[in-house]
């Protein structure tokens, strides 16, 4: 911002009109030099903000669980309302002022508050209650049904204030309550869908349905958003983590074809990272990869002690050819990146390849109560020879405990 005897100077000048300056110094806060944000990146006011974030909702979480029980369901929806309120308030002031950043994270706080109220608010109408920790693997259906029903609407009511929001504050960060909540909606639809006592074997084949959409979603955001924000990286991040943790549950079911399949994806992130120029990918790709160099010494090649200098000399070669490369090639390194530079960064048929994977996860969900019962089926049948196992030991450490009489003389 520029002060206003230099604004002065510029009508005197011709540079500028007197209704233009009229109209310039109605925006300023001050006569002096009017207050400036910070650029958004990675820097000192950013983590600022973050730390500031964070400590807001700590505090919150600590007073909530300290007196949840003593407020009840109306005494958390008051102080809840009010923390909203207070905001939202927050953000509007912030915002007047030209501090865009600090506004738009008010208004995040303020979207977090969602899932709080519309608990208190199922609380009150009777359709929450408080039942102890269940164990979906032996509770009744009925009750693991309407565990998860319960939990449908806070994650629907997050999702859609998120959404509205975000219609009118463009602020990236917005998407990521959006793509969790569909996550968390997902994972709880399982025992609607699907026979309740086997749910915990599906779980990991929709959590990668959930996973694939979010890509595609992501990928569809990231072709179409402009240079102001970024929507797509939440939402990829979100992504990311659901296939994590959905392929670190097919692995504990299938522990021999799912690490090459691992293996496969973790070049295809890397490859990903380089068209779409994200880091995210990159990081993912190489978590996986070190998952399966894992697999391959600890499980495989666990008593061939050759595995590590091949491994090594492998990671040598692959340095050295990058270089040589880069010396014998020069103009096609720069002629690649002059072809890239300047364009949206995209993935070729990248929209027909996560469409393609969100296909191949749904026909895997649909099959996978065959498969999941016939898991169910081995780990009765261990579970069961674990049990007689130990009866059976436990039998005969009572008979060696027996004292033995003394010879008769």
């Amino acid at each position: 911002m520029i002060s206003r005897s230099r604004l002065e100077s510029a009508v005197e000048r011709g540079i500028i009109t007197q209704a233009q300056f009229d109209a310039i110094v109605q925006l300023a806060p001050d006569d002096g030099v009017a207050a400036r944000e910070a650029k958004r990146g990675f820097n000192a006011v950013t983590i600022a903000y973050a730390a500031g974030a964070i400590a807001v909702l700590f505090a919150f979480a600590w007073f909530l669980f300290e007196r949840w029980s003593v407020l009840g369901a109306g005494g958390v929806l008051a102080i809840v309302l009010g923390y909203t309120a207070l905001f939202v308030a927050a953000a509007h002031f912030l915002g007047r002022y030209g501090f865009r950043t600090a506004s738009s994270i008010a208004v995040l706080l303020a979207v977090g508050m969602t899932p709080v109220i519309t608990w208190a608010l199922l609380a009150l109408v009777g359709f929450w209650p408080d039942r102890p920790a269940l164990n979906p693997a032996t509770a009744p259906p009925p009750i693991v049904v309407a565990n998860s029903a319960r939990w449908l609407p806070i994650e629907l009511a997050t999702a859609v204030a998120a959404a509205l929001v975000l219609s009118r504050v463009r602020f990236g960060l917005l998407t990521l309550p959006i793509a969790v909540a569909f996550s968390y909606f997902a994972l709880h639809l399982v025992p609607l869908l699907f026979d309740p006592s086997i749910a915990l074997w599906i779980n990991p084949w929709m959590g990668l349905l959930a996973g694939c959409l979010l890509l595609l979603a992501a990928y569809a955001v990231d072709q179409r958003q402009g240079s102001e924000e970024d929507y797509a990286r939440w939402l990829y991040v979100t992504a990311l983590v659901d296939i994590v943790f959905a392929l670190g549950g097919i692995w504990s079911t299938y522990p021999h074809g799912t690490p090459h399949i691992v293996a496969l994806l973790s070049v295809l992130a890397v490859a990903a990272s380089l068209y779409l120029r994200r880091l995210i990918f990159l990081f993912f790709g190489a978590l996986g990869a070190t998952a399966y160099l894992a697999y391959l010494a600890f499980d495989v090649f666990r008593r061939t002690v050759a595995f590590s200098v091949v491994l090594a000399g492998f990671g040598l070669a692959l340095i050295l050819l990058t270089v040589w490369l880069q010396r014998r090639y020069p103009a096609l390194a720069r002629r690649i990146d002059e072809e890239r530079r300047g364009r949206r960064p995209t993935i070729p048929g990248g929209h027909v390849i996560f469409t393609v994977a969100s296909i191949a996860a749904l026909v895997l969900l649909i099959t996978a109560p065959p498969r999941a019962r016939r898991a169910q089926l081995e780990q009765d049948e261990r579970s069961r020879r674990l049990v007689e196992q130990l009866r059976r030991d436990s039998v005969s450490v009572r008979r060696d405990s027996i004292p033995t009489p003394p010879p008769r003389r």
